[in-house]
Order: structure tokens, then sequence, then C-alpha cells
């Protein structure tokens, strides 16, 4: 169980990651939908497995994907209070998919590790 989280991430958990991803959610601050990263794999597919390995592996920094765009969504029909509205964060592709592989591997982990009386993050709880 433990050797699934150390083991190195592999180009095939990347791609998965990327597949996985909703194709027209909402970009991230450079503007691309993950629907560019998926039509255009063939092309870009080798670098973005390169990168988000490099960033997995320490070798490579997270700072140029790390930065989001924060969006204030209405809660209600005309907002006028600060409370009257939903933040949500917009991650570009590459976080997205290195927190989608990384979540990959906790799923299969997590119901042995947290406590049967908790039922937040263990689906069918």
């Amino acid at each position: 169980m433990g050797g699934a989280l150390s083991s190195p991430f592999t180009a095939e958990e990347m791609k998965a990651a990327v597949f996985g991803l909703s194709p027209t959610k909402s970009p991230g601050p450079d503007g691309f939908h993950a629907i560019f990263f998926q039509k255009a794999w063939g092309i870009i597919g080798g670098d973005v497995i390169n990168v988000c390995l490099g960033i997995l592996n320490g070798e490579t920094s997270m700072r140029p994907f790390n930065s989001t765009n924060v969006v204030l969504i209405p809660k209600v029909k005309n907002p006028v209070l600060i409370q009257e509205f939903r933040p949500i964060s917009l991650c570009s592709v590459v976080y997205k998919t290195i927190t989608k592989a990384m979540a990959s591997r906790l799923k299969d982990i997590l119901p042995h590790i947290i406590s049967l009386c908790q039922s937040a993050f263990v689906p069918g709880r």
C-alpha cells in the first residue's frame, strides 16, 4: 500500500490525468482549456509529461504553474453582500494534471487509512 505513494509517477499516469480532466471547464491564468491539451496531445504530450514528471520529481519548479485566478460566483440573483458570492480558483491544466495524478493514487489508499467513523473523502460512506 505505501509503495504506491512512494513509487515514481509514470508517463501513463500523466496522460490518464490529462484525459481525465473535464475538457471545457474554465481555463486557468494561461487561458488554455483541457481540451486543447487533449486534442493536441500528439504534438505536446511529451512536453506536458516531461514538465509534470519534472515537477513531481523535484527537478522543475512549480512556480510558473502555481498561480490561479480567483473568481466570485454569485450564490443568489443580484448579489450585494460578499457572503452572497462563492469564490473559485481557476488553475492551469498542468496544475490540475499533477493534482489529479496524486489524487488518483490516494483514492485507493484513503479508505484504509481514514477511520470508519469519518465519511468525508471516502466514496460510499
